[in-house]
């Protein structure tokens, strides 16, 4: 029964011809496994397990994947604001990624301060201690102000 097994997996696989199980088998590496593909833009992650003792434990935001299955992040410290490529193996999912991201143009809505409702904004960036609030800077008055996401709508 195992042999008929085995032989029936080989069967398979010779089915389909060499080009395509190579091809398959290169994006499958460029893709990286289903746990370096779980962190998505946005997302924030805590840094773990590092040789660099003092960036562990620092928070980051995910701004990219590159073709090595490494992730660049934006690493926030007090000392200063840098990127890096990380192996997702040194990376801790810690809250999902917003759904404003930098450039994504926003109405604000029931804000305390009616004057500001309706107001249109462009998205600057997501403030990760101030419980999540959005950066962003408004059109008439181009000034920088956080809003809460669930005071955002989307516009085209």
């Amino acid at each position: 029964w195992r042999r008929a097994q085995r032989n029936k997996k080989g069967s398979e696989e010779e089915k389909q011809p060499k080009g395509v199980r190579q091809t398959e088998n290169r994006v499958k590496t460029l893709l990286g496994s289903k746990e370096e593909r779980k962190f998505r833009v946005g997302d924030c992650v805590q840094l773990i397990g590092l040789s660099s003792v003092k960036m562990n434990g620092l928070m980051a935001i995910v701004l990219q994947h590159d073709l090595k299955g490494r992730v660049l992040v934006k690493v926030d410290s007090a000392e200063n604001c840098s990127t890096c490529t990380i192996s997702p193996n040194n990376l801790k999912f810690m809250a999902a990624g917003p759904q404003f991201l930098p450039g994504h143009k926003v109405s604000l809505k029931n804000l305390s301060k009616d004057d500001m409702n309706g107001e249109r904004a462009v998205v600057e960036g997501v403030v990760i201690g101030d419980g999540g609030r959005v950066l962003v800077r408004l059109g008439k008055t181009k000034r920088f102000v956080g809003v809460k996401p669930e005071n955002l709508v989307l516009v085209p």
